[in-house]
């Protein structure tokens, strides 16, 4: 019964349906309708118009690293600050640099030509450059029109302080005000429109580095490269790539400075820490007083006494035979690079190598004689070659010889090694005090 009621109204509704009211009120309201579209597309086209266009300039670098910690020789415990690339971002950001950056760019005074709803923008192409002297912050951010009425003379209006002024002046020549000083110079004459209203605006520096800073993109394009895009929408295309390209370039110099003053400082820092080890080692003799005297440890035992006795002497060995083994190798280098030995005398400061002085002084005489018959014959001449044959023997005699030896300094060496390990291993088992006391001597 309930379904019956409600297909019955629906019924009802589909009868009382009028199509022709539907048409008339349609039709009266098509004129809304029409008027409504036709005030959309006009208010788009007119935003389209009057809206500036928008260039966008962008520019990658890629960072260098110098590896400061090589030059240390902590590389293995020190790893590389990952925060430095946004550092780098905040540097490139700052007022200080984009001041610094931007500063040869005409970004003081600003150009623009008054048109009916909106003003277009100059930038290196304005028809004339106005020079202000002599003024003080007031007249900063205020529009001035410039007229220009005939080919040399202008007229100039401005605002100030809620009252108006106007003024007239001739191209290339300065006019006085009481609020600043100004030439114009025409740059395009045959570019001025008479009659045209031409807008300057003296900008306050520090709002301009402000704009650019807010408008400036700067951010890591791959972390794993260390690469850092620039970008800027202004405008004017020019100015954009302006922008990007002098602050890229700054950067770059103002990098490349400060990375050779961070060598310099770390050349520095070497050198104070050579300086700053040969006053310490200078003062190890007194440290086992000084220590003895902060903490009453006089007599060590003896199993410490013989054990500090045995890895001085096996240290002074060490050190004996490194000395030796670096005199041999800076040897065999010298031999090997075919210069005449006559020079190597006085060179060869270990007992090591004073061994082979017979040697190399045999060495020595064969070239002496040598230079000497080259005064009269060619070097082809059969003595010759019968004394360089004889060098070159010798030579390789000497470089056997020296060869066993570093042989021979490579096994001591070996062995002093691993006894030095077994005395530390035995000494790290005493007494903290007594463990101090080790690393004194």
């Amino acid at each position: 019964m309930k379904q019956f009621e409600e297909r019955k109204q629906v019924k009802n509704v589909i009868e009382e349906f009028n199509i022709g009211v539907l048409f008339h009120i349609a039709r009266k309201s098509m004129l809304w309708v029409l008027l409504f579209f036709i005030v959309s597309i006009a208010v788009s086209l007119f935003y389209l118009r009057h809206t500036p266009k928008l260039y966008s300039s962008n520019v990658s670098l890629l960072r260098t690293e110098t590896k400061q910690t090589q030059l240390l020789g902590v590389e293995d415990y020190l790893s590389e600050d990952k925060t430095e690339i946004d550092l780098e971002i905040q540097l490139i950001k700052s007022k200080v640099l984009l001041s610094e950056a931007l500063d040869s760019l005409p970004l003081r005074v600003d150009y623009f030509t008054k048109g009916k709803f909106s003003k277009s923008q100059f930038y290196k192409n304005q028809p004339f450059s106005a020079v202000f002297s002599d003024y003080s912050s007031e007249i900063e951010e205020i529009p001035f029109e410039v007229v220009a009425l005939d080919a040399f003379t202008y007229s100039l209006e401005f605002e100030l302080n809620n009252e108006k002024y106007a003024f007239k002046g001739n191209f290339n020549k300065k006019i006085q005000t009481p609020f600043f000083q100004l030439i114009l110079k025409p740059e395009l004459a045959n570019k001025i429109t008479y009659n045209q209203i031409y807008i300057i605006i003296v900008r306050n520096y520090s709002n301009v580095i402000d704009e650019i800073e807010a408008s400036l993109n700067v951010t890591p394009l791959n972390l794993n490269t260390n690469s850092i895009q620039l970008s800027i929408e202004t405008s004017n295309p020019q100015k954009a790539y302006d922008i990007v390209n002098e602050v890229s370039k700054y950067f770059l110099e103002f990098d490349k400075i400060k990375k050779g003053e961070s060598i310099e400082k770390t050349i520095n820092f070497l050198d104070e820490q050579i300086k700053t080890f040969g006053d310490e080692y200078s003062l190890t003799k007194d440290s086992l007083k000084n220590f003895r005297a902060q903490t009453g440890f006089l007599e060590p035992t003896i199993q410490i006494e013989n054990e500090l006795t045995d890895i001085e002497a096996l240290e002074k060995s060490k050190i004996q035979l490194e000395l030796n083994q670096n005199s041999l190798d800076w040897l065999i280098n010298y031999l090997k690079s075919g210069n005449d030995l006559s020079n190597l005398s006085g060179l060869i400061l270990t007992e090591e190598s004073l061994s082979f002085e017979a040697s190399i002084q045999n060495i020595m005489k064969l070239q002496a004689e040598r230079n000497l018959k080259l005064l009269n014959v060619t070097p082809d001449h059969p003595s010759v070659l019968l004394i360089n044959n004889e060098i070159s023997t010798l030579k390789n005699n000497l470089l056997s010889q020296i060869s066993l030896a570093k042989d021979k300094h490579r096994l001591e060496l070996s062995n002093i090694n691993k006894k030095l390990s077994d005395n530390y291993g035995r000494l790290a088992t005493l007494p903290d005090l007594e463990s101090e006391f080790l690393e004194i001597q």
